[in-house]
């Protein structure tokens, strides 16, 4: 019986995934069911370079800390990526770069040369997970540098149409792979919940909104948090729960009271803060920076059935609707905390609808639905 082809995974963060960086550990959960599956991550200094996780996912970690894209690290993941494609060639057809740092295509060169001179037969998938995080004169060449990837690829993958647009200005008709969510039940319904709302101190009266995600100054975090605070002095009964890293600008913040400040979460841990909170605060800033970039926290909460008060980025608008499973507002101090006033009056009657309105966006219909004919069509082509 002829063995199934190896699919490489490949991402420049690390694996188990942070907070936000979630595609290559769902990708490969339904991916290994299909194919045998490696992933190629950078590793943390307590991280074996090399472990199986199951019997058809084996992650191999590159000696490089992904934190930082520098020219250093970007070069020795590249060398390693290609000396290990090149040394188990025989298995590998599909290489699968997801949310790649900007000089992607000088790997992608060396596998179309490594193709050419027939020491490999490697298909390119060049994933785009999120627009670039650039201003000005970086943003244009990011958008170049994107561009080139795009072509040295054998086919590549968008968010959404919108971000698409963004980028290239005239649609490339690329193949749309949105974001998506998992409900773990053996998670959501996790013995510790009724304990973590007694180590909380969240009384039974308390509507609980929950933050999940990055709190880089450039998110504005502390304007959300001010938001809150202008919010809960008209309403005694709302709690905020704040999942991501305590940054320093946000220190004056961290005692506040009705304010609880949990720090980085591990990815599989964060649906038992969901299961505890009556909403999700999607706050992303509507700035260039921001505007196209994917609200996977505004999916996460929707698809644990929490309605979602949005700020109206391009992201937000496509997942959330007025009044039927959240609520938008703008980015600033006063919109945003009448939106919390409005929110939590209306969360009984949005509630109903905050899952079945993404219930097409499960991880396991999108990677069964939608990635893997992808690589099927792609292998079709192998030879």
């Amino acid at each position: 019986m002829r063995q199934k082809p190896t699919v490489v995974i490949s991402g420049f963060s690390y694996f188990p995934p942070q907070t936000g960086k979630t595609d290559m550990y769902e990708y490969s959960r339904f991916v290994s069911k299909k194919f045998p599956t490696i992933l190629i991550t950078g590793a943390r200094s307590f991280e074996k370079k090399e472990e199986d996780i199951s019997s058809r996912i084996k992650v191999m970690r590159a000696p490089v800390e992904t934190e930082k894209e520098s020219p250093s690290s970007i070069l020795l993941f590249i060398v390693y990526s290609v000396y290990f494609l090149v040394k188990k060639r025989k298995d590998i057809k599909i290489y699968h770069f997801i949310n790649p740092f900007s000089f992607s295509s000088l790997i992608f060169i060396i596998i179309r040369l490594t193709n050419f001179i027939r020491l490999t037969n490697i298909k390119i998938i060049y994933d785009i997970r999120t627009g670039p995080l650039r201003i000005g004169w970086r943003l244009k060449i990011n958008n170049y540098l994107i561009r080139a990837s795009v072509i040295t690829a054998h086919e590549s993958i968008i968010l959404f149409r919108g971000l698409e647009d963004n980028i290239f200005r005239k649609r490339k008709n690329l193949n749309v792979i949105p974001l998506g969510f998992s409900l773990d039940k053996s998670i959501e319904h996790h013995s510790d919940v009724l304990k973590l709302k007694k180590d909380l101190k969240i009384k039974e009266n308390e509507v609980v909104l929950i933050y999940v995600g990055s709190t880089y100054y450039r998110r504005r975090v502390d304007s959300m948090i001010k938001s809150f605070i202008k919010a809960s002095e008209k309403s005694k009964i709302i709690r905020l729960l704040i999942l991501g890293k305590k940054e320093e600008y946000l220190k004056k913040y961290f005692s506040k009271e009705r304010v609880n400040f949990l720090g980085e979460v591990p990815y599989t841990h964060v649906s038992k803060y969901l299961s505890i909170s009556n909403g999700g605060l999607a706050w992303v800033p509507q700035t260039s920076y921001f505007m196209n970039q994917p609200p996977l926290k505004t999916l996460e909460y929707l698809g644990h059935g929490l309605p979602v008060l949005a700020t109206a980025t391009c992201g937000n608008m496509e997942l959330v609707e007025q009044g039927v499973n959240g609520l938008v507002a703008k980015d600033n101090v006063k919109d945003f905390s009448k939106g919390i006033l409005d929110f939590i009056r209306q969360l009984s009657k949005m509630k109903p609808m905050a899952r079945k309105s993404v219930n097409k966006y499960k991880w396991e219909n999108i990677v069964n639905n939608k990635l893997i004919p992808l690589y099927v069509e792609v292998l079709k082509n192998e030879n």
